[in-house]
C-alpha cells in the first residue's frame, strides 16, 4: 500500500523530471511493478513510442505540438498513444499523405525501424507516384484527394527544375507532334538532349491551358 504523501511526492517529481520508467517508479513508490503499473493506470499515463515504451508521463505534462507529438530528450510521445495509432493519424491527417521518409522526420524515428510493421495496416495504402512510395488514407475519398494533392505537389517541383530552355522544346515539340503518344513524345524529346519525363510535359502543358490530343479510333 502506497501512502498519499508518497504518491502526492512522486507526483510532484513527475512535473520535474516528466518522464520514468517502471523501475525508477518501484524504487520512488517502495512497491512492487504490478503495484506501479496499476498506479500508471490510475494516473492515466501516457507510455513513450520509441525506448520500447520504456517510459510513462502525466498526460497534463506532455505541450505537443501540431501534429500531436512531444519530446523531452530522446524520449517521445504521442497524443495517439502507441507508435501504430500514431502512424495511422499522421498519415490520415496529411494533405499529400506521406512517405516514409516524412513519416520519420516527423516522429525523430529511423522509418526502417518500423514502416516494415505498419506497411499492410488495413487502415492504410501504399502506392508509388513518380517514383516514390507514399501512404495514403485507406479511405476512398480522402485517399483519393491525397493522392491527387501529392501528385500535383510533385508535378509543381519538376515545372521548378524544369529549365526554360527545355520548356520551350517541350511547346516546339507540341505545336508539330500535336498527336504523338506520351511515351514517344519523351523519347523524342530525349535524343534532343532534353530530359523530361511523360507527367512533367502533362504538369507544362496543362499550366499553359493545353493538353495532349488524343487520337480518337473508329470502331467498325
Amino acid at each position: 500500500m502506497i501512502s498519499p504523501e508518497v504518491e502526492k511526492e512522486v507526483l510532484q517529481k513527475f512535473h520535474t523530471k516528466k518522464a520514468f520508467s517502471v523501475d525508477q517508479l518501484k524504487s520512488l513508490l517502495h512497491c512492487s511493478v504490478p503495484t506501479v503499473r496499476n498506479h500508471l493506470k490510475i494516473w492515466g499515463t501516457l507510455t513513450s513510442y520509441n525506448h520500447n515504451g520504456r517510459y510513462y508521463t502525466l498526460p497534463d505534462i506532455p505541450q505537443f505540438n501540431e501534429h500531436g507529438l512531444w519530446s523531452y530528450r530522446s524520449i517521445r510521445f504521442s497524443r495517439f498513444g502507441t507508435l501504430k495509432e500514431t502512424v495511422i493519424q499522421l498519415i490520415e491527417a496529411a494533405p499529400q499523405g506521406l512517405s516514409a521518409a516524412e513519416l520519420g522526420d516527423l516522429l525523430g524515428l529511423d522509418p526502417r525501424s518500423f514502416m516494415n510493421h505498419y506497411k499492410d495496416l488495413p487502415e492504410l495504402q501504399r502506392e508509388k507516384i513518380q517514383g516514390r512510395f507514399v501512404y495514403l488514407s485507406a479511405d476512398e475519398q480522402l485517399g483519393s484527394v491525397q493522392r491527387a494533392h501529392r501528385k500535383e505537389a510533385l508535378d509543381q517541383q519538376s515545372l521548378q527544375q524544369l529549365s526554360d530552355h527545355d520548356a520551350l522544346r517541350v511547346f516546339a515539340d507540341f505545336i508539330k507532334h500535336p498527336q504523338t503518344p506520351i511515351d514517344n513524345r519523351v523519347t523524342r524529346l530525349k535524343r534532343q538532349g532534353v530530359s523530361v519525363e511523360a507527367h512533367e510535359i502533362t504538369a507544362l502543358l496543362q499550366l499553359h491551358g493545353l493538353s495532349e490530343k488524343k487520337t480518337v479510333q473508329q470502331d467498325f
